[in-house]
């Protein structure tokens, strides 16, 4: 949270203070002071008073709007950017706020103009370029954001947040080595922020070193019990590492926060898969299913523990889904041949593996074993 710095002297105590008071740059003292001790009602009431007195005050927009979004008026305090920025037009810093509450509601595209905006205005703020950096990377600008953050460093050298942002960049490029550097280098600085760690541990996991992901997930942990990305890391690890009920324990801790987080389920019911708990595999991606009904994976993955439970039938719905969904796809028509011969019924087996023929199955060798153990012609 920025403060708010509005500069009043006072010499001596007068008689007319009372009268004073009321002034625009006592109101606006009063609410930059309600503001910085977290009072954003009394700072929006004392906004409203100067906005009373002078209704073209760019400052007290800027500053109301700030209010309101740490009250979470979203809206409120987008109307009010946008009408400072309809005052002054030249001030970079009206732009670089608007954009931040653009890309605190996720509009990363609306954001991005806006920052432009602010650093054509103001070309030496490597916050500026950090924040253009983090929404073109958002938005896959890859290169762009990489020149962004070099803008960035070159200004602020020791800025932890442009490694972050860095690192952020390369996770998404998958240059996870160049993730690790990075992230190691804003930990450097702040060695306790549980977002750096955490995005490490991310990179560590994408480069095969599940030790040290593993340590650095627990970091986060340390710091915050609560951080279910870091339980879901964790959770994967584990997983990895074939330490299934260590791993669902995390897995579980994700779903009670996050209910309606999609991977969480899906990564759970494969842990369970992998340990032979085909039931509660099953129902885990039943879950996914409800969640993300046009997703093929969980169709996929509920035939895949329905065949283990010899739910023939079950598993061949499933995979009558997926087909509707993907009918590209050659590696559920294979599944669905499988099925088809568990069941005996050759012909539909032999017209699914020749659909996964033509698509490129590329285990050649299984699929021909199946075509000879559905006796196709």
């Amino acid at each position: 949270m920025k403060r708010i710095i509005y500069v009043l002297l006072l010499l001596f105590y007068s008689p007319v203070f009372a009268q004073n008071e009321q002034s625009l740059d006592f109101q606006m003292a009063f609410a930059a002071d309600a503001y910085n001790n977290g009072n954003y009602e009394k700072a929006i009431g004392h906004y409203d008073r100067v906005l009373n007195m002078q209704s073209n005050f760019y400052a007290a927009f800027i500053y109301r709007a700030a209010a309101k979004m740490q009250l979470n008026r979203l809206d409120d305090a987008m109307a009010d950017y946008n009408r400072a920025l309809e005052i002054n037009s030249t001030a970079a810093g009206g732009w670089y706020d608007r954009a931040n509450l653009k890309i605190q509601l996720n509009d990363f595209e609306a954001a991005l103009p806006d920052l432009d905006k602010a650093i054509e205005l103001q070309t030496e703020k490597a916050d500026f370029y950090l924040n253009r950096g983090i929404v073109r990377t958002k938005l896959g600008f890859f290169a762009e954001a990489e020149q962004d953050f070099e803008k960035g460093k070159s200004l602020e050298p020791a800025s932890p947040l442009i490694y972050n942002g860095f690192c952020n960049l390369y996770l998404k490029t998958k240059q996870y080595a160049d993730a690790v550097k990075n992230c190691s280098q804003a930990i450097e600085s702040q060695p306790f922020n549980a977002k750096f760690i955490l995005n490490r541990g991310f990179a560590y996991q994408k480069l095969g070193n599940r030790d040290s992901a593993k340590t650095d997930f627990e970091k986060v942990l340390m710091l915050d019990s609560t951080n279910h990305k870091a339980h879901y890391g964790l959770g994967n690890v584990l997983t990895e590492k074939n330490e299934y009920p260590e791993a669902i324990a995390h897995f579980d801790k994700v779903i009670k926060k996050k209910p309606g987080y999609f991977n969480a389920w899906h990564d759970r019911g494969y842990t369970k898969l992998l340990s032979s708990d085909f039931e509660g595999a099953k129902a885990d991606f039943g879950k996914c299913i409800e969640l993300q009904p046009s997703q093929i994976i969980g169709y996929i993955n509920r035939a895949l523990a329905g065949y283990y439970l010899e739910d023939f039938e079950g598993a061949l719905a499933d995979l009558n889904n997926a087909v509707e969904l993907a009918s590209d796809n050659a590696y559920v028509y294979l599944n669905r041949a499988k099925i088809h011969i568990k069941l005996e019924k050759n012909e539909p087996a032999c017209a699914d593996l020749k659909k996964a023929k033509e698509l490129n199955y590329p285990n050649k060798t299984e699929l021909e074993e199946l075509i000879k153990m559905a006796e196709c012609e």
